[in-house]
């Protein structure tokens, strides 16, 4: 499944996002507020529930609505001025910044509170107190491209969820084709999850990089 909202600038950061739409007027119509000292963590949720349609009986049907016809939009409307200083930061420490988001993010959505549908939601946090091994691995898997562990490069990864999306091929099938034609060892679990858990702001696009004849 690809993901139809777009995404703008870098969102691995701490800060105060919202998702919207763009009227036909160039005007931004802000449909929900949150904070997040991992705003790709935020994102990652997201889009996970909204591929699935899980948003479309709940109060946050009008992100359903729009995701499915493509016109949602997510972007960072006021970062932490404690990004630069957030990876040397204690537990403790990124609480305080945490709670100065929460303030922020109550801050913003009276401002939109015509328009989004958390208007009436208790702003609340999950706990920041997360070891860095932990934090680091979530954010290598959210950032994709800029995932320096990666091995798979992003014109790999569209034309594997092309191939997913537009073809009958098998997870088991696109990894074989892959690690023949390419020398990897790619497995089908991780064919599985592109799109899914991982890689998921990347849409589907076909590089001519693997040959195969496609029915």
């Amino acid at each position: 499944m690809r993901n139809k909202m777009k995404v703008h600038g870098t969102v691995n950061k701490a800060g105060v996002y919202a998702m919207f739409i763009t009227k036909d007027n160039g005007e931004k119509e802000y449909l929900y507020v949150g904070s997040a000292i991992e705003v790709n963590d935020a994102l990652s949720r997201h889009i996970y529930y909204l591929k699935r349609g899980k948003y479309a009986f709940n109060n946050k049907a009008i992100l359903q609505k729009y995701y499915d016809l493509e016109m949602l939009e997510f972007e960072i409307i006021k970062e932490s001025e404690m990004n630069y200083k957030l990876s040397e930061m204690s537990s403790r420490e990124k609480e305080t910044v945490q709670k100065s988001l929460s303030i922020l993010e109550k801050m913003y959505i009276d401002l939109f509170k015509d328009t989004i549908c958390n208007k009436h939601m208790k702003v609340t946090k999950r706990s920041s107190n997360r070891n860095s091994t932990t934090v680091l691995k979530r954010r290598k898997v959210n950032l994709g491209t800029k995932n320096p562990n990666s091995k798979y490069s992003q014109d790999l990864v569209e034309e594997i969820l092309w191939f997913k999306e537009n073809t009958s091929l098998s997870n088991y099938k696109i990894a074989g084709l892959v690690n023949e034609q390419l020398g990897y060892n790619m497995h089908k679990n991780y064919v599985y999850n592109l799109g899914l858990t991982k890689w998921i702001t990347v849409s589907p696009k076909n590089h001519g990089i693997l040959k195969v004849e496609v029915a």
